[in-house]
This record gives structure tokens, C-alpha cells and sequence, in this order.
């Protein structure tokens, strides 16, 4: 399985996952969802690759903790201001840790650039505001949705 670094392209930042203390699922998520300007430990994913075209990023650092993604008031095609809903992490591999791959439109796209989408609230998307150090999401892909996914180790 490949390991991966989620790099947003609007702010050059990396998400980094915090999965201190998560042993058991919680109704919640748990842990937290940040950006760092570097690649370490916590900013390194194992991309699982599912049935479906459906994926899930396993945290490198953190044995059995997921990226987890859920919309909260963040309704599909609607642009929320500063985002929405609730990024962080689970114990184990659900239903909210699941995302497919969209690919950006025209040339973004040629250039490997991709959302995040959620595979359990379709048309939600992985959000990064780098500059404000927040992880969350939104309704639809723009600039702050937009990522590439950089293969670390194989």
C-alpha cells in the first residue's frame, strides 16, 4: 500500500492528522485535523484503495485511525463562507471514512490536481484554509478544495 501526503494547492500546506489517544470509535470522531508546512509522521497517510472506486487514508503514525469527514450544515453545491461540518479522525474504517477521488476540471486536472469527496455525503468536499490553520468542508470544489496527493513511499 502506498503511504501519501495530502498537499492543498491554494495554500502549499499539508494535512496533518493528530490521532493521540484514539483507541476505540467514538460517536464523534476524534482527534484533530490541522495543516503543517512539512511532511512528518502525522502528515503521512496509507491510501487504501477500496471496492467501487472508493478510498480511505489510514494515518501512517496512528495505527487504525481514519480521516473521517462529516458535513454537518454543509449542504451539496452550496459554498459556505468559511466551510463547514467536522474533519478529524475514527477509530476503524466506516462509512464517513471513505472518499472518492474527483478530478479538477480543464488543466488543473491534466496536472493531477483532485478533490476529496465525500463517499458517504456526495458533493462534500475536503476543505483546507492553510492560511488559518483550518481543515473542515464544503459544499462544492473551488481553490480550497483543491489537492494533490503525493505519493511518499510505496
Amino acid at each position: 500500500m502506498a503511504r501519501v501526503a495530502i498537499r492543498s494547492v491554494q495554500s502549499g500546506k499539508y494535512l496533518s492528522l493528530d490521532g493521540r489517544g484514539i483507541t476505540t470509535s467514538a460517536q464523534g470522531g476524534a482527534g484533530t485535523a490541522f495543516t503543517q508546512t512539512y511532511i512528518g509522521d502525522w502528515e503521512t497517510f496509507i491510501l487504501h484503495t477500496l471496492p467501487e472506486n472508493i478510498i480511505a487514508f489510514e494515518s501512517a503514525h496512528f495505527n487504525n485511525v481514519y480521516l473521517r469527514l462529516v458535513a454537518g450544515n454543509v449542504a451539496q453545491g452550496s459554498l459556505v463562507g468559511p466551510g463547514g461540518g467536522k474533519v478529524n479522525g475514527q477509530w476503524g474504517c466506516a462509512s464517513r471514512e471513505k472518499f472518492h477521488i474527483k478530478r479538477a476540471d480543464g488543466d488543473k486536472g491534466k496536472k493531477g490536481i483532485v478533490g476529496i469527496e465525500s463517499q458517504s455525503e456526495p458533493g462534500r468536499f475536503l476543505r483546507i484554509q492553510g492560511d488559518a490553520n483550518v481543515v473542515n468542508v464544503q459544499g462544492k470544489m473551488g481553490i480550497m478544495e483543491e489537492f494533490e496527493v503525493l505519493i511518499v513511499s510505496a
